[in-house]
């Protein structure tokens, strides 16, 4: 099978099944670029210089990918933009059509695209072969609402298959969309984020008292709920400390400075793949206090670096955390459930150490985990080429 994945944003998940698929197919993996989007999450494509188009990349160029991709038949190639500007908006246009055109030529079997953002809709209208998409998302936090996007109702309105990553997704979208045909959809997990390995750093040792939460800020991720529980915590226990890293929207960063605790610690930037990897190993626990999710790809992040994870009980974080022995799993917005947690796992550092044993298990699992991800893909694809081709 010839198998092509155009992937926009999500490359931590998308890039490790191109490899595992590899081991099985033909698959030339396209991750979309521009000159602000070349430290993509999990893989950093700053190293070689890229025309508008398709650039086939010469992994000795890439650390990360040279690193992870070793040995292995995958061919990786960047779909290279001009600066997402209105000014470039004809241009753009038109290496949209050439690299269609150039995609098309090579009679690839099926397209798997994947990603969130309407710009990818030109890639389905264009694009001859039987095509997936894969959605990490179909409800929106910000707005508290239905993901309503012409992406998604094109999805639905055409022949296209539809791969989600949770059974929590499965449910939201038939009730969003409850005449759906099953046969088109599929629920696939996905395993570690196994290139964030290549940016491991031994001499990093964790910090039992580091409370780590990362990621961008928004009003849903459900900040101010684990600060007052962190004060709590902070009472009993001084010397704990909170690091709350990650990119914050204006409307709430000087709520969280003015309720800040003085053994807490804001990192208001944008966090590359080095930074984040660092952050997680120095942690003694990762929390996702969150009020509102779906699909969280925090859990396949900080279990990767053995990281006992402390989230609220929303969306999918039951289908990947096992209360109680791979982290601990409380009910949203409640400050006492979320400081009883923590200080249960402070109060003795092998309560950090026996979920971390646990957590461990899942990277020595990795690659088998992988391999049965890829294999429930390929099942996905046959199943979609023969319906698409029959119609």
């Amino acid at each position: 099978m010839k198998i092509a994945i155009v992937s926009f944003d999500f490359v931590e998940s998308s890039l490790c099944l191109a490899r595992y698929l590899s081991e099985k197919a033909e698959v030339t993996y396209f991750v979309i670029t521009s000159p602000t989007r070349m430290n993509q999450a999990g893989c950093d494509l700053r190293g070689q210089m890229l025309w508008p188009g398709i650039n086939t990349l010469r992994l000795q160029k890439y650390h990360n990918l040279n690193e992870y991709l070793k040995e292995c038949p995958l061919k990786v190639k960047a779909i290279h933009y001009f600066p997402g500007h209105k000014l470039f908006n004809k241009a753009n246009s038109l290496v949209t059509k050439r690299v269609i055109r150039q995609i098309n030529d090579s009679d690839f079997d099926i397209v798997n695209i994947v990603g969130q953002t309407n710009q990818l809709l030109d890639y389905h209208k264009g694009l001859k072969a039987p095509k997936v998409h894969t959605f990490h998302e179909i409800f929106n936090h910000a707005l508290n609402q239905p993901l309503h996007s012409k992406l998604l109702n094109y999805c639905v309105d055409t022949e296209c298959g539809v791969i989600l990553h949770s059974y929590f997704n499965y449910k939201s979208f038939l009730e969003q969309f409850p005449d759906f045909d099953l046969v088109r959809l599929d629920t696939i997990p996905f395993g570690l984020f196994e290139s964030y390995l290549s940016y491991y750093n031994e001499s990093i040792k964790r910090e039992d008292s580091m409370v780590l939460f990362f990621g961008n800020v928004n009003q849903y991720k459900g900040v101010p709920v684990l600060i007052q529980a962190f004060e709590k915590l902070n009472q009993k226990n001084p010397d704990i400390r909170l690091v709350i890293a990650g990119k914050i929207k204006p409307n709430l960063k000087s709520e969280l400075i003015l309720n800040l605790p003085g053994n807490a610690k804001i990192i208001d930037m944008f966090l590359d793949n080095k930074d984040i990897t660092t952050l997680i190993q120095k942690a003694g626990v990762v929390v996702c206090p969150h009020t509102s999710a779906s699909q969280s790809g925090i859990p396949a992040l900080a279990f990767l670096f053995g990281k006992c994870i402390i989230a609220s009980n929303v969306g999918a974080f039951s289908e990947v955390i096992e209360d109680g022995k791979t982290g601990y799993l409380v009910t949203p917005n409640n400050v006492d459930e979320l400081y009883r947690a923590l200080n249960f796992v402070f109060s003795d550092v092998d309560n950090i150490n026996s979920i971390e044993n646990q957590v461990k298990q899942l990277l020595i699992k990795s690659n088998d985990i992988w391999r049965s991800v890829a294999e429930q893909t390929l099942i996905v694809y046959r199943k979609n080429i023969k319906r698409i081709n029959n119609a």
